[in-house]
């Protein structure tokens, strides 16, 4: 793989993008971005889906200019130390985020055949080319950090019917580095504010993906539709998957349809016009001690503009279930893999895919002691409690549906 100017495509365009080495400029506003860190290779994310290299970034669309969030997600291949379980809570613990809805804006420039988003402080930018009439990205700049065509492989395009959302998916190796990266460009209300939280929710303490008492949730008048993308394992793993869909239904009490989708072809989580549900059995979501496991992951992408997701996807990690409870032996079991588990297996599974599709859904992480299917505290727990009950209503209040529209753009 070729190398950029300025060192190693990888270790560089990570360290501008998520500050990972050295010591990032606090002035400095870099994209919204996150990472999550595995152990194997991060294409394990993309097993059974089906990609699309072909851009769906009609030129057309930005040739009259406007404002974009620019936001970037990286799976990497990194192997650091060993977490606990109190270090794990504090990482994943809600904080009061400012959820600026400008945070990250870039504006678009046309030069020619090119189309280039750039940075509000002129330092980043994402360079397209139209062919066809069509955008293909050709470099992809953070800082001082650079990565051009011949350093990256395109994994999928996808776009929104609306034109408001947009994502390439882009795959880096170097060496033992190995990086999945997520480009999404959201075209912002131009009319927005800063997105605040709702004072009697926060004073409740209802803990939301992007703060406490902040409502930020799926559009209530389409069918918000969940595709199930594994496929091979035993039916007991649907039925997990089938029973969480079927609580959160219950407790939203028609204020959202949801409906979960199976035998489907299933693109991959960059997707914006797919929310999916996935068991992985190879991986690991993130290196931990063996008392202590990452059982699943959600993946959301908000507009804060409009206040709405408008992506969400779901992994569940069997082997780092099979690392803390595995072990176990009786007569009344799951069988998996050619291991023979205990039945407490069953409720720390169906713990674990509700929990995910409460993230899902919006809910965050919930560790002052409340009882609630976003705690750690009880991985057994296997039903939905009151606070989870009232902290999802809230966030979806009952509205009048004059009709029925499936959330697929």
């Amino acid at each position: 793989m070729k190398r950029s100017r300025t060192g190693y495509v990888v270790v560089f365009l990570l360290s501008a993008l998520f500050g990972l080495t050295g010591c990032p400029d606090a002035k400095k506003k870099k994209p919204q971005a996150d990472i999550v860190r595995i152990k194997g290779d991060p294409r394990a994310f993309l097993k059974g889906t089906v990609s699309n290299t072909q851009s769906t970034l009609d030129v057309n669309v930005f040739r009259s200019g406007g404002t974009y969030d620019v936001m970037a997600h990286a799976i990497l291949n990194v192997v650091e130390k060993e977490a606990s379980y109190e270090e794990i809570v504090k990482e994943q613990s809600p904080g009061e985020q400012k959820a600026n809805a400008l945070a990250n804006k870039f504006e678009v420039e046309i030069l020619g055949d090119s189309v280039i988003f750039v940075s509000a402080d002129k330092e980043s930018k994402l360079l397209f080319k139209s062919r066809n009439n069509r955008l293909e990205l050709e470099e992809v700049q953070f800082g001082d950090s650079k990565a051009t065509k011949s350093d990256f492989q395109i994994m999928h395009y996808s776009s929104r019917p609306d034109a408001n959302a947009h994502s390439i998916l882009i795959y880096l190796e170097e060496g033992a580095e190995k990086l999945l990266l997520t480009l999404y460009i959201l075209k912002l209300d131009p009319f927005a504010s800063e997105l605040e939280a709702d004072p009697d929710l926060k004073s409740l303490g209802y803990e939301y993906m992007n703060g406490t008492g902040v409502k930020v949730k799926w559009p209530q008048n389409k069918v918000l539709t969940v595709k199930y993308c594994t496929s091979g394992l035993p039916a007991v793993f649907d039925r997990f998957v089938e029973k969480g869909v079927q609580d959160w239904s219950r407790a939203l009490e028609s204020r959202l349809e949801m409906k979960l989708q199976k035998n489907q072809p299933c693109p991959p989580y960059s997707d914006v016009n797919s929310r999916n549900f996935h068991y992985i059995t190879e991986w690991l979501e993130r290196p931990n001690s063996k008392n202590s496991a990452s059982a699943g992951v959600n993946f959301s992408r908000s507009d804060l503009s409009r206040r709405e997701f408008f992506d969400s996807d779901v992994f569940i990690f069997l082997g780092e279930i099979q690392k803390v409870v595995g072990q176990k032996v009786t007569d009344s079991s799951v069988v998996y893999s050619g291991k023979v588990f205990h039945m407490s297996l069953r409720d720390v599974l169906q713990n674990t895919v509700t929990h995910e599709l409460g993230h899902l859904l919006g809910l965050h992480h919930k560790f002052d002691g409340t009882r609630s299917i976003m705690s750690y505290d009880e991985s057994d727990n296997t039903e939905l409690t009151p606070y989870d009950i009232n902290a999802i209503q809230a966030l979806y209040p009952r509205v009048h549906r004059p009709y029925s529209q499936s959330y697929r753009y």
